[in-house]
């Protein structure tokens, strides 16, 4: 057992020594040192006339890279301001990541992000620590563990939240002829983080929950291969605050629920695209805490689609169908047709058209319209998030040049979009079962020699719930233009008509400089002027400045005619 013991470690010696002497050539020709980074500071006043109140807010940002002989990345970045973003925070906003990496070596320390998958751990953003490893391009591994959220109290406007902390690891092996890779996480919510008993009517009952998956793929023939993913959820809901009945790895205590969730596709390449045939279904109310949200209780089977049909017209489409109601648990039942389809045209060489249609159900991030077109600088609601289940999208646009001149080219285009919702995010009702449709169509003028431009655009929005019917015209004009080598001038006015219960005339008009200072310094002021002339409430005039300083910086150590040089870069 001795000799065999040795044997195993000098065959690992002999790997790494022979994976070290591969990158000795790289390192020793490689640049020893090299650091680059930045740092952004934007500072906003604004003042309120009328009110008589004004506000100042500091955004300060950067970040720097070290990359040492070429094979090892150390990024750091930050983030800070001072505006209190909702009423229960105390402090100011404040992040700070680091990824470094070595080869094949990747880490992530502070707030980081992973995606095992969208069953189990999927765009959740964590506070701690993690690894990504890819040796030889082959393996896989990756590993998590932090916090993955915050504990906040009952607010007027939001139900209390628990602090939930988790880790999990994913191992998997791609070879040419298949793939392989299973993942598991683990979450805990804890009731101890907020101070509510459970008679408290903001109290919160803690979950805990295991997620795992397993995927796989298999080429059958050089062009047809076959892909599968089976995942497996557990959560229980704990009746008792923090109760582990003396498990180590899951608390079965309280209500445990087992969900389960896959998909499966075939996969055929032939010369102008793909064509797959895929089948998915997910439980109802299929839970994992590793994402932000989950679309649940849906069986689907269909076709996909990518297609170069001639050098100018491109298709892609996914039709099958698709029900929902899996267990019979809600009075009514929905099956539909689902379809996805894209397609861009282009004719000629002046003219291109792309069209979308979807009815997939998908969370989107929706933007009030008010809101986008009263905004005066791009920090002001930083604060605010609203996402909504859309049902049905469709969407066009086109794009025409007017003149080839090379000095004075112009182009005219257009689009139109609908957007459908079925339902909307918890406690947040403004989007509930809405049409939205949009339409724009601008004019863009760009004078080469001076690299002076120009651009005229008009924009109509309605919105339709069954509260409220809205709608908002807007018509915009910009230009801007270079002073000197340094200094850019930008002007930009836009004019809007809501017409809703309340009627809104809102003007917003903007004048902006830049200026590049020594190569590594710019400065860019923005000074915004917003009047919002309401038929309900008094006039609102608002005057903002913002002032932002940019400064980058880099430095190296270079190995010149075998000596070493320090090469600054400030």
């Amino acid at each position: 057992m001795k000799v065999k013991g040795f044997s195993i470690l000098l065959i690992a010696v002999a790997c790494t020594l022979s994976a070290i002497a591969q990158n000795v050539e790289q390192v020793i020709k490689s640049d020893p040192l090299q650091l680059s980074g930045g740092v952004t500071n934007s500072s906003i006043w604004t003042n309120n006339k009328g009110s008589g109140t004004s506000a100042y807010s500091l955004y300060l940002s950067g970040n720097m890279n070290l990359n040492i002989a070429g094979f090892l990345n150390i990024p750091v970045s930050f983030a800070y301001t001072n505006r209190q973003l909702t009423k229960s925070c105390t402090s100011p906003f404040n992040r700070l990541s680091l990824s470094p990496q070595f080869k094949w070596i990747k880490a992530y320390i502070g707030y980081g992000s992973m995606s095992f998958s969208k069953y189990t751990m999927s765009g959740r953003e964590f506070m701690g620590g993690g690894v990504e490893l890819s040796p030889k391009d082959k393996w896989k591994i990756m590993a998590f563990g932090g916090r993955l959220q915050k504990a906040v109290e009952a607010t007027e406007y939001a139900d209390a939240s628990l602090k939930m902390c988790g880790g999990g690891f994913l191992l998997g092996y791609n070879a040419e002829n298949f793939s392989i890779s299973a993942n598991v996480i683990k979450v805990k919510e804890f009731s101890s983080s907020l101070p509510y008993s459970p008679s408290d009517s903001a109290y919160v009952v803690p979950r805990d929950n295991v997620a795992a998956s397993l995927n796989a793929r298999v080429n059958i023939l050089h062009n047809l291969s076959l892909s599968g993913e089976y995942a497996m959820s557990f959560l229980s809901r704990m009746a008792e605050a923090d109760s582990v009945n003396g498990a180590w790895f899951f608390d079965s205590h309280g209500d445990v629920i087992t969900y389960h969730a896959g998909k499966t596709a075939l996969a055929y390449k032939i010369p102008i695209g793909s064509v797959d045939l895929y089948y998915e279904r997910i439980d109802p109310n299929y839970t994992t805490l590793g994402t932000y949200y989950n679309t649940d209780d849906f069986e689907r089977i269909g076709l996909k689609s990518q297609l170069q049909i001639a050098e100018k017209l491109n298709v892609g489409a996914n039709i099958g169908y698709q029900h929902d109601n899996l267990e019979n648990q809600d009075v009514n039942s929905n099956s539909q047709f689902a379809y996805e389809v894209d397609l861009y045209i282009r004719p000629t060489e002046k003219l291109s058209v792309g069209l979308s249609a979807s009815n997939n159900q998908e969370y989107v991030h929706v933007r009030d319209i008010i809101e986008l077109v009263s905004q005066t600088h791009q920090y002001q609601n930083l604060d605010t998030l609203s996402y909504t289940e859309l049902n049905l999208s469709l969407s066009s646009s086109a794009s025409y040049q007017i003149d080839n001149n090379e000095n004075l080219p112009q182009t005219l285009s257009g689009s139109f979009s609908y957007q459908r919702s079925s339902h909307d995010q918890a406690l947040y009702t403004k989007f509930v079962s809405n049409k939205i449709r949009n339409v724009n169509m601008s004019y863009s003028l760009n004078h080469a020699p001076s690299n002076m431009n120009a651009g005229l655009s008009f924009n109509w929005n309605n919105t339709l719930t069954p509260e409220n019917v809205s709608d908002v015209y807007t018509a915009s004009l910009s230009a801007s233009c270079p002073v000197g080598k340094l200094l850019k001038l930008s002007v930009s006015s836009s004019y809007s008509m809501v017409r809703s219960v309340d009627k809104y005339n809102i003007l917003n008009s903007r004048v902006s400089a830049s200026c590049l200072l020594f190569s590594h310094h710019s400065l860019n002021l923005n000074i915004s002027y917003l009047d919002n002339n309401s038929s309900s409430l008094t006039q609102k005039t608002q005057l903002s400045a913002n002032l932002t300083y940019s400064y980058s910086f880099g430095a190296s150590l270079k190995r010149e005619d075998n000596h070493l040089s320090f090469k600054p870069d400030f």
